[in-house]
């Protein structure tokens, strides 16, 4: 009964965690969850209590940011995207 974009859970150091399909809940492309050639990476992130894994194609880069560096949202962003962002780091 969860949304088309959760792909269920993982035990991670004892942790219930959800696992989550980005590519889907992006509404970008059709999950390709079924495709054995998708080399998918895992992203676990902590909210409050909660842990989420994000599975995604591929990463860029991972970098440390200062909070001082955080924006809301531009006034121009389309607001089918703000729904999934409360701002930005520049």
């Amino acid at each position: 009964m969860a949304p088309p974009e959760v792909l269920g859970s993982i035990n991670l150091c004892g942790r219930i965690v959800t696992v989550v399909d980005i590519r889907q809940r992006l509404g970008m492309l059709k999950s390709k969850e079924n495709d054995p050639n998708r080399k998918m990476m895992g992203v676990t992130i902590g909210q409050e209590h909660d842990l989420y894994t994000f599975m995604v194609d591929k990463i860029g880069d991972v970098l440390s940011v200062s909070t001082d560096m955080f924006e809301e949202n531009p006034s121009t962003l389309d607001p089918a995207w703000s729904e999934f962002a409360l701002g930005i780091y520049r």
